[in-house]
């Protein structure tokens, strides 16, 4: 696994609202894409960590406690109609 840059640890409960996929794909490989909570039900991770996978979990910290969750269901921004949350966000700061 590649280092980042200029990085550095961050103690639990630090960044309460980003948590990863551990996504398997069909050729067997896996791989890790960050994720941002938007609400309990929620997530939003870029769209190129779901192309050929076959599962994926859900694992994080917030505030300090582990969670695993199977993911149920995914949907492209592209298949969202009313059941998406209606967030607003200043697009300057996206």
């Amino acid at each position: 696994m590649e280092s980042v840059i200029n990085g550095h640890p961050a103690p639990g409960g630090m960044l309460g609202h980003q948590v990863y996929f551990d996504v398997t794909y069909d050729d067997g490989k896996t791989n890790f894409c960050g994720v941002s909570i938007l609400t309990p039900y929620y997530v939003l991770t870029a769209g190129h960590c779901f192309v050929n996978a076959t599962s994926a979990k859900l694992i994080g910290s917030s505030d300090g406690d582990l969670f695993k969750r199977f993911v149920q269901q995914v949907k492209s921004a592209s298949e969202l109609s009313g059941d998406a949350p209606r967030l607003s966000f200043n697009k300057c700061c996206l």
